[in-house]
């Protein structure tokens, strides 16, 4: 029986499929999701690739409305991050060309008036986590 259990999550692992009986994919130790990053790790990304993030803010006490789980507001973007990629899809269609996705992160470039120049920098350096 245990090797039984244990190639179930061979075969999950193996396929890409969830282990999770909802099929979500499973929290990571610091709460994000082990199918992608959280906002804060975006940022932080974006800060190692030497791009503007001055000023963070969370702002995660508006996810609610937005269907978010957490959203980083810097002076220059905001990143927010979706449980998966068809509510951040959702968020997108709504935002039109003031955001970019990526799976369950979507960059907002509305708030921060982020210039269109400096746009492919960051969606850039998203690509590449």
């Amino acid at each position: 029986m245990l090797l039984l259990i244990v190639g179930f999550g061979v075969i999950g692992a193996l396929t890409g499929g969830s282990n999770e009986p909802d099929g979500s994919a499973p929290a990571t130790a610091d709460g994000g999701s082990a199918a992608g990053p959280t906002a804060q790790e975006v940022i932080d990304a974006f800060e190692r690739a030497g791009l503007a993030v001055s000023n963070p803010r969370d702002n995660s006490s508006g996810c609610g409305e937005l269907g978010c789980k957490e959203r980083i507001t810097t002076d220059a973007i905001t990143v927010l991050s979706f449980d998966d990629a068809a509510a951040a899809a959702k968020y997108v269609e709504a935002a039109g060309t003031e955001a970019y996705r990526s799976g369950g992160i979507v960059l907002s470039y509305a708030a921060a008036r982020t210039p269109a120049e400096d746009r492919p920098k960051y969606e850039d350096a998203l690509k590449k986590m």
